[in-house]
């Protein structure tokens, strides 16, 4: 789980195998999370949201404006475009048996996206 800012174990230790339904392998753990996890990560991000130094631009995400938020949203996409050949490889693994998409297609489908959200 990732709280606080670090990937943690849950407060149980137990974890649950994630199975891939084409042949029923194991193709990895997560944690299981209780209570006192939920506790432990709405304590951190209440912690994050009063903390405005931990917040966008210093003053708080709640204070920006529609065009600020805009804009970190495309500079998100614009990194996302630039690493699009990688996630095409993680996202589309010979298990999941779909064809692996070029970079191209992972980009378009990025900008579709990031269209759809223009602030005016």
């Amino acid at each position: 789980m990732f709280i606080n800012g670090e990937w943690v174990d849950g407060a149980h230790g137990a974890s649950l195998d994630v199975i891939f339904p084409h042949d029923g392998s194991v193709v990895a753990k997560v944690q299981c999370g209780g209570a006192a996890d939920v506790e432990k990560a709405v304590a951190a991000a209440a912690r994050a949201f009063a903390n405005e130094a931990t917040t966008v631009a210093a003053g708080g995400w709640a204070s920006t404006t529609g065009a600020e938020r805009a804009s970190l949203l495309r500079a998100i996409a614009t990194e996302l475009r630039a690493r699009a050949e990688r996630i095409a490889r993680y996202l589309y693994t010979p298990r999941s048996l779909a064809p692996i998409p070029n970079a191209t297609v992972i980009s378009r489908r990025i900008e579709i996206r990031s269209t759809s959200c223009i602030v005016h």
